[in-house]
């Protein structure tokens, strides 16, 4: 085989090669001698360049440049970089035989012959004019965006400032001048605070400072008095100061007001909704869908709560990714897409999926529109089949445009001039034919939208679409999606116009985003003050918020898709519980107190409201529980149960008594003592009633007062006659611990015979000496009977007292594994009481027997009894504990009963000092006339003089039990001791810098 033959036996002859490169049309190629002149030119080179072969022969190849490449040198020059490099590519402007330009995209290699000298050049030429006409329209598209974007920015609707980081304005549009109602001239330059001075210290101002310190982008709502605004604030930080868009959210407050309505009207629109709609939580559980959503894809009704993945198990894997990028925020769409029915039909659908997001502005779900659009989508492809058609057949395009159902226009590109129109576009606008034809596209747009039209990118592609607002003949405006393709017609540049009216659909689609946003804030509203749950038609929860979480203790993920029994306690019976099914199965609001059980085995208490949601068959498709927590109030409830017990214990252990409870929506709960019958009622007929229902009208007037008063927190005590009866009358406000008043103690004590004993006594002053043995005789008899009261209150209460604390020890060592802390913690509440009522009892018997007891009046080393006392109230020194004895006279006295002066005395100021780091206590006397003064210093607590009166009364106390304990009487017992020496006891004091308390006794035997 020759050297010229290749493997298949074919010689390559230069002839041959030549004649193939002779003939290729996509490419240009020319030779060159070393100077430039042509010496080859090919089909491909007439083709592009519009010379023949024979008309370039012999020329300079300069003749292909425009007059500026040629002043450049640029022939020339490309021939010295192809000979430099070997192979050069260049692209440029080229004149073609008939004067008209082109793009070309050129490259020069460089020829040699056997011995390596260069004998000139071959040119490749490809006509690029089309590639550039691409860049140059892409260019122009990029700065008119950059000129849309820019008059956008220039006319946002909302507020919006600038400031800079000493908050001075820099910049206020428009929007924001009307909404502070002062212009740019009056605030740039000033600081906000100076401008509004009301708003230093608000929750705007605060959210001013937070965005500057942490650089973070914060948002916020506020309400502004001065200027009636409630405003909604996005504040975006940089170091260079704040940027701030301002939303005037004031009438959106208002409407929350109408927000039940507003979502009965959401559920309406979304399923009446003329596309089909579904909104889905995370999990992809359906929440709503609309009719046409279940119509569209055959589903059964009763889907909400159920999963999506379940009931379209085919659905494929890049659909769940969608889902899986909206759920992380994204917004996903698709303009046309097919979708193959069950029976093997093909229908176009345009699909948007969108997140939506819960008041932590965090993604709750997702919601899936989808639309169908095969009647779109048919006319699209008409109009392509038409644009084919019209070069072959102007029959079958009249045919064509005039009988598409879809308004059709063919307007000139140029002149935006109408060339036809259609029927269905005739009536769309109201025009004739004849009137149509003498508009042009700026003709059938509001004056404001004109501007936008023309400025827009008109430069060519196979289609566009867009949505504009268009004109009728009678003025009325709507919104037309517009789907155009550019078209030859009757030897004019033109566009063919599809015009699709979607007034409808836009309304819809903003009703029902408006409905969604008003929907999210009532939603958050009621998540803020409420605990809410939401459980579907088959009693599943599918939501529950913060709260509920919170005071069940259960995540969120433990709660949704369980049932309510979850948090059952089972303390309400199986009657309670039919009844509550029963009623809101049949959709109607089930209200009352439940009685939970916490995660951790702790129980609450809610008030609950069970709302049915139904359907138009009023059927339950879903409940909304909506709860408070009332577990304080039950407590609350608890102890004055059995505070009532102790009550009724105190009552009937006192002749002559009347206990009872009065709530705090003035109803007798509670009534116990024989005093009830004697004053003509009985329990029956004041537990439950009011004051005013069982008291005659001037009764009333003179307690309504006094029972005002009580509520407020005043002790009350007067004195009653009523009908043969004298009484002594005691309101006792009951607070709990934050001083909140819940109820008040009536007490009624008998004291007739007392009083006519005190009569008796000043009968007895008259000198009548019979008189005097008769009343000896019923002081006697009185004695007696206090005697038998002192025996009745020492065994009769301490008695039930003793059963109270042996039983709630016996709880505490028998019973300890099964109890709570917080049992645990009760019953020694139950036990504390129960020994300081003992101690109260023994107090009052001591307090009532001293008036008995006999003195034996003896010269005292009080020194020394003062000394005793001290050891037995310290036994072991305290470094904490500082106590000086002065000088110290003796008196006359009974060494016993001054002792427990001393005990008293002393042991308040070592109580009321505790709390100081270092308890200074100081005692001393003198002389005064013919007594002893003795005194008692402590740096304690102290108390306020205007109460000094109550300070030796029995049960008067000036500090709470919480601070410092005592039964009130210890006091009243020193006075009466005091007293019954012919001394005297009083005090002094300032609030937390301590007391002094002063009693004398005689300085001599009498």
């Amino acid at each position: 085989m020759s050297k010229n033959e290749n493997n298949n036996g074919l010689a390559i002859t230069p002839a041959l090669f030549q004649n193939y490169i002779h003939n290729i049309k996509q490419y240009g190629i020319v030779t060159l001698d070393n100077s430039g002149i042509i010496t080859s030119f090919n089909k491909g080179a007439e083709i592009i360049k519009g010379y023949k072969e024979e008309e370039v022969l012999g020329k300079h190849y300069s003749i292909f440049y425009t007059e500026e490449s040629i002043k450049k040198n640029e022939p020339d020059n490309n021939l010295k970089k192809a000979l430099e490099t070997g192979l050069y590519e260049s692209e440029g402007w080229r004149v073609r035989k008939d004067k008209s330009i082109f793009w070309a995209s050129v490259s020069y290699d460089v020829l040699y012959d056997n011995a390596k000298k260069h004998v000139g050049y071959v040119k490749v030429v490809k006509d690029a004019t089309e590639s550039e006409t691409v860049k140059q329209q892409l260019k122009e598209t990029l700065n008119n965006q950059a000129a849309i974007l820019e008059k956008i920015f220039e006319r946002i609707t909302d507020a919006f400032i600038a400031l800079d980081k000493d908050f001075r304005y820099t910049y206020i549009n428009k929007k924001a001048q009307q909404l502070i109602r002062k212009s740019a001239e009056e605030v740039l330059g000033k600081c906000v605070w100076d401008i509004f001075p009301d708003a230093v210290g608000s929750a705007t101002y605060d959210a001013f400072l937070q965005a500057m310190k942490t650089q973070e982008f914060v948002q916020h709502t506020d309400y502004y008095e001065p200027l009636n605004l409630t405003q909604e604030n996005y504040i975006y930080p940089s170091p260079e100061g704040l940027s701030v868009f301002i939303k005037d959210i004031s009438e959106r407050k208002i409407a929350e007001e109408k927000i039940k309505e507003r979502d009965k009207q959401l559920r309406f629109f979304i399923k009446h909704s003329p596309v089909a709609l579904a909104m889905f939580d995370k999990k992809m559980n359906y929440i709503m869908t609309s009719d046409r959503w279940i119509t569209d894809f055959k589903l059964p009704e009763n889907i909400i709560g159920k999963n999506h993945y379940d009931i379209f198990p085919e659905i494929p894997d890049y659909w769940k990714d969608i889902h899986k990028k909206c759920l992380k925020g994204e917004v996903q769409k698709n303009d046309e897409e097919a979708f193959v029915r069950a029976d093997g039909t093909i229908e176009w659908l345009r699909w948007e999926v969108h997140p939506w997001y819960n008041t932590n502005e965090e993604v709750g779900g997702i919601i899936i529109f989808s639309e169908t659009i095969t009647d779109r989508v048919t006319a699209k492809e008409r109009i392509s089949l038409l644009n084919e058609k019209v070069s072959n057949s102007e029959k079958q395009y009249r045919y064509l445009f005039d009988n598409n159902p879809m308004p059709l226009l063919a307007m000139d590109i140029n002149s935006y001039e109408y060339l036809d129109v259609n029927d269905a576009a005739l009536k769309q606008y109201g025009y004739t034919k004849k009137e149509f034809l003498k508009l042009t596209a700026k003709d059938i747009r509001p004056k404001e939208d004109v501007d936008k039209f023309i400025n827009q990118d008109h430069s060519p592609s196979i289609y566009k679409r867009g949505i504009w607002r268009h004109m009728r003949k009678d003025g009325s405006l709507f919104y037309a999606e517009i789907t155009t393709q550019n078209i030859f017609f009757n030897g004019r540049n033109a566009r063919l116009v599809l015009v699709n009216d979607i007034t409808e659909k836009l309304k819809a689609e903003e009703g029902l985003k408006k409905s969604l946003r008003e929907t999210s804030d009532y939603k958050k509203a009621l998540d803020a003050s409420a605990i809410v749950s939401i459980s579907n038609a088959d009693e599943y929860i599918v939501y529950v918020n913060d709260n509920f979480c919170k005071v069940s203790k259960y995540s969120r993920e433990e709660l949704i898709g369980k049932e309510h029994s979850i948090i059952n306690s089972g303390y309400h019976s199986k009657e309670f519980m039919i009844k509550l099914s029963n009623t809101i199965r049949s959709g109607k609001i089930f209200q009352s107190e439940f009685r939970n059980k916490a995660k951790d085995g702790s129980f609450y208490w809610v008030f609950n409201t069970i709302v049915p949601f139904v359907d138009e068959n009023n059927k339950p498709y879903q409940y909304v529980a909506i709860a408070t927590d009332i577990t304080k109030r039950k407590e609350a409830e608890l102890i004055s149960q059995k505070n009532e017990k102790i009550y009724q214990t105190i009552a009937s252990s006192i002749p002559g008594s009347l206990v009872a409870l009065l709530s705090i929506d003035n109803t007798y709960t509670f009534a116990e003592g024989d005093l009830i019958e004697k004053l003509g009622f009985t329990k029956e007929a004041i537990i439950g009633k009011t004051p005013k229902e069982i008291l005659t009208e001037e009764q009333y007037n003179f307690y309504n007062p006094l029972l005002e008063a009580a509520f407020k927190g005043k002790t009350i005590a007067f004195d009653l006659d009523r009908l043969d009866y004298s009484l002594i009358v005691k309101l006792v406000p009951l607070k709990d611990e934050s001083d909140y008043v819940y109820s008040f103690l009536i007490f009624y004590l008998d004291v007739t015979e007392l009083k006519k004993t005190q009569k008796a006594i000043e009968e007895l002053n008259e000198g009548l000496e019979i008189k005097v043995a008769e009343r000896t005789e019923q002081l006697e008899n009185v004695n007696k009977e206090l005697e038998a009261f002192s025996y009745s209150v020492s065994h009769d209460l301490r008695a039930p007292l003793r059963i109270i604390d042996g039983y709630s020890e016996i709880l505490l060592e028998e019973y300890e594994r099964v109890i709570n802390e917080e049992g645990k913690r009760l019953i020694n509440v139950i036990r504390t009481n129960t020994k300081r009522m003992g101690v109260l009892i023994d107090e009052l018997l001591n307090l009532s027997r001293l008036g008995k007891k006999e003195m034996k009046i003896a010269d005292i080393n009080m020194e020394s009894l003062i000394n005793s006392s001290i050891k037995e109230l310290l036994p072991d020194a305290s470094p904490k504990i500082n106590i000086q004895i002065g000088t110290i006279e003796n008196a006359a006295c009974d060494a016993i009963l001054i002792r427990q002066v001393w005990i008293n005395l002393l042991s308040n100021a070592i109580k009321y000092s505790s709390k100081k780091e270092k308890q200074e206590i100081f005692i001393s006397s003198y002389i005064n006339d013919n007594n002893v003064v003795y005194t008692v210093k402590d740096n304690g607590a102290g108390f306020n003089m205007q109460y000094v009166n109550k300070l030796f009364g029995v049960f008067q106390r000036l500090h709470k039990v919480s601070d410092f304990e005592g039964t009130g009487i210890g006091l009243a017992l020193v006075k009466r001791i005091i007293h019954k020496h012919g001394g005297n006891i009083w005090a002094e004091s300032e609030l937390d810098k301590g007391a002094i308390f002063y009693f004398s006794l005689p300085l001599n035997i009498t």
